[in-house]
């Protein structure tokens, strides 16, 4: 009777490493992205004319093809986080012991990296996939120059940014979803941030309390931030 040929050894792009790796490379990606976004969204504090005519660089650059490829790179970076995230997860679902996989778990404390908002990660990561889609809805493919949302400044004619979101966030309802995801948000990064940087190998003692105290501060001002600007176009704009 001859020996059953030797198990082979999963391919790299199956290991969990490499699956840690795609999801902490993917997001700190999403992180630049989502800074990059808050500090153009931030123009809105200067007025329609600055919004309108940041929005009209960022979509007429290249000819127009530039913001294609961008949000192409970006595609790819959402399903990759995705999809390392989901099997992350479950690797760890499944390694916990049978009699551990309904007991209730809770925050381990300050001394231990298992907290709450490591606990959700899962699920606040599925809630913001669904407020992207919604949000790209909202304003992507939301009224544009056809619909009559026109904006002319030095002669060229745009679309009409500013008013769309000054519209989307007069809507009180509008507005307490937006600010409850955003804190959702940067619920997700309190722990995503150092995460990444886990995965990624980068684990001296000597720079993670560093490290997960500024992803911590960068979490909240993101946060912040966001939750900021529908508050003041629903007072003020």
């Amino acid at each position: 009777m001859t020996a059953p040929p030797p198990a082979k050894n999963q391919g790299f792009l199956a290991s969990s490493v490499a699956k840690k790796l795609i999801s902490g490379l993917t997001g700190l990606a999403l992180v630049g992205f989502v800074v990059a976004h808050l500090l153009g969204n931030l123009t809105i504090f200067a007025g329609a004319e600055a919004l309108n005519t940041y929005a009209y660089m960022l979509h007429s650059a290249g000819g127009g093809y530039v913001i294609y490829v961008f949000e192409a790179i970006l595609a790819v970076f959402f399903l990759g986080h995705i999809v390392s995230g989901v099997q992350v997860w479950l690797a760890k679902k499944r390694a916990r012991p049978a009699t551990m996989r309904y007991q209730v778990v809770s925050d381990a404390g300050a001394t231990s990296r298992k907290t709450s908002s490591s606990l959700s990660m899962i699920y606040t990561g599925f809630l913001l996939l669904a407020f992207t889609v919604f949000h790209l809805i909202s304003f992507k493919f939301g009224p544009a120059q056809p619909e009559g949302y026109i904006a002319v400044y030095n002669g060229t004619e745009m679309r009409d940014v500013y008013r769309l979101v000054v519209e989307k966030f007069k809507n009180p309802y509008y507005t307490a979803g937006y600010v409850i995801m955003m804190a959702l948000l940067g619920w997700h990064l309190r722990h995503g941030v150092w995460s990444a940087f886990q995965s990624l190998g980068l684990q001296n003692p000597k720079f993670m309390p560093a490290v997960n105290a500024a992803g911590v501060a960068l979490a909240f001002a993101l946060a912040v931030g966001f939750i900021v600007l529908p508050i003041y176009v629903y007072l003020f704009a």
